[in-house]
Order: C-alpha cells, then sequence, then structure tokens
C-alpha cells in the first residue's frame, strides 16, 4: 500500500468491481472494546479533513520527513494518537533508537498508540524470522522509551503471513474480492491463524478503482471483538496510478460514507 510516484508499487492490489455506498444502517450489535478508526497513509491536507471522524492517525514520511514530523504534532494537538511508522526496525537497532530519540525530543512518543514496522513484508520477500527478528528489535528499543504498545501489520492477500505470531494488530489487503472475503473463507483463515490476544486490522479499498462500499466492514468489526482496526485505502489521491488507483475517498464521492462510517465508530459529532 505504498505510493508508486514516491516508494513502492502496490503490486499485491487487483482490480474489482465499481460499487457505491449503500447508506445501510449500522448493525445493532454493539462491541465490548473501543474500535479504532484511521486511513492508512496520509496527505498534507488530511488531518484537516479527517479530524472530524477518525481517532488514529498515520503519518507517512511520503511528503518529506519534516512534514510526516508536523503532522504528528498536529495530531497531537488534535488529540488523535499516532500510528507511528517505524520501518527501521527492519534495518538496525541504532536507526530504530535513533528515530525514537528524535521523537521523544520532540514530545511526540505519548501521543503513539501502536507502532507499524513495514507495510505487506509478505510482498517485500521478508522471512518469517526476518519479521520476528524485526519485531522484537522494535519491542526491545520501545521499551527503552518505555513504550509496551501493540505492533501492527498489513499483508497481503496472498495468505503466507510470515512472522504473523510475532505481531498484535493483523490485517490483509484483498481490495478485488472486497466483502466476499467474509463470505469466502479469507477472513476465517486469517483468524484461524490468531491467537486470542491477538487484534485484526480491516482493510476496505475505498479509493478508485474498487470503490468499497464501508458498510459490511462496520458491520464485521461491530459483530466480531477481535477487529480493533478499521483501515480504508485510501484518502489521497494518486495512490496507484498503475492499477487505476487514481482518485483517493477524499475525491471520489465516497467520502461520505467513509465519514459517516468514521462518526458512528467514534462518536464525534
Amino acid at each position: 500500500m505504498r505510493y508508486i510516484f514516491l516508494i513502492l508499487l502496490l503490486a499485491s492490489c487487483g482490480g474489482g468491481s465499481g460499487g457505491s455506498y449503500t447508506n445501510s444502517p449500522p448493525p445493532t450489535v454493539q462491541r465490548t472494546e473501543p474500535l479504532n478508526y484511521g486511513y492508512f497513509g496520509s496527505h498534507p491536507t488530511q488531518l484537516d479533513e479527517t479530524k472530524d471522524h477518525v481517532n488514529l492517525y498515520m503519518a507517512m514520511d511520503w511528503d518529506g520527513e519534516a512534514e510526516q514530523i508536523a503532522q504528528m504534532q498536529r495530531a497531537k494537538a488534535l488529540g488523535i494518537p499516532n500510528l507511528l511508522y517505524l520501518p527501521e526496525a527492519y534495518l538496525s537497532e541504532d536507526a530504530t533508537r535513533n528515530r525514537l530519540k528524535a521523537l521523544s525530543a520532540l514530545d511526540l512518543l505519548g501521543n503513539v498508540k501502536a507502532a507499524y514496522l513495514y507495510d505487506e513484508p509478505d510482498l517485500a520477500g521478508f522471512s518469517a524470522q526476518q519479521v520476528n527478528t524485526a519485531t522484537a528489535l522494535a519491542r526491545r528499543v520501545l521499551a527503552e522509551f518505555g513504550l509496551s504498545i501493540p505492533l501492527a501489520v498489513i499483508y497481503t492477500g496472498r495468505e503466507t503471513y510470515p512472522g504473523i505470531e510475532s505481531y498484535d494488530w493483523i490485517g490483509f489487503d484483498a481490495y478485488g474480492e472486497r466483502e466476499q472475503i467474509f463470505s469466502n473463507g479469507k477472513y476465517d483463515r486469517l483468524k484461524s491463524k490468531l491467537r486470542p490476544d491477538q487484534r485484526i486490522i480491516l482493510v476496505p479499498g475505498g479509493a478508485d478503482v474498487w470503490r468499497q462500499d464501508p458498510s459490511a466492514f462496520l458491520a464485521k468489526a461491530q459483530s466480531d471483538p477481535q477487529v480493533t482496526l478499521i483501515m480504508p485505502f485510501i484518502w489521497r489521491d494518486l495512490a496507484d496510478p498503475a492499477n487505476g488507483a487514481m482518485l483517493g475517498i477524499r475525491s471520489n464521492g465516497l467520502a461520505p460514507a467513509y465519514r459517516a462510517i468514521g462518526k458512528t465508530i467514534t462518536g464525534k459529532p
């Protein structure tokens, strides 16, 4: 889920049929645990555009490190916890420590709710051992800064899940399969691999070309307490032009649907 015009090709995303929001009412089954809602990735204007319906923010370095820091600071000022992007854990202990030192100096670590180390590690070719080494490194260095937080990951829809046992929040992206992931066995197979303490990330593909109606994902989250985060892909535009993802949720007409889902989850007026 990286930007082709910035870093990596979103190679795992297949095309899907179009769809539109049906404005179906939320289900009546209520969760017993709080649910997180925030978009994958970021954009310089995204906080101002989404602050009314998110309770988690993932500031990325796609627009430069200075912009990433500015967005983390802005999220903190708005009282919205950050999902910390920490790919340094796959590089070295020193790089991870230096990254956290810089954030600590800016008094940003206290606003971090979870850490996201690397997107789609299966697509990158990492082995289970490499993933387990990175997550262990991240936990060790985070502990030096007094942080014991969940580690999050989103895999592709290939269902190989290297190192899945070492993550706390786990999801997969299979945008072309849409809400059928809840009936074709893919979601259930993920659940079968998880311990009771591990949690699930749902990733609806709201950008063009997928145009996913998010209501089925809300319904699943409300009925399955193992779901901890709905993380739509993606708010900003030009996410993956090679695969047809030109307009993001902010521009393709689905913003009202995703905003309504977010308000239902966060309780924001």
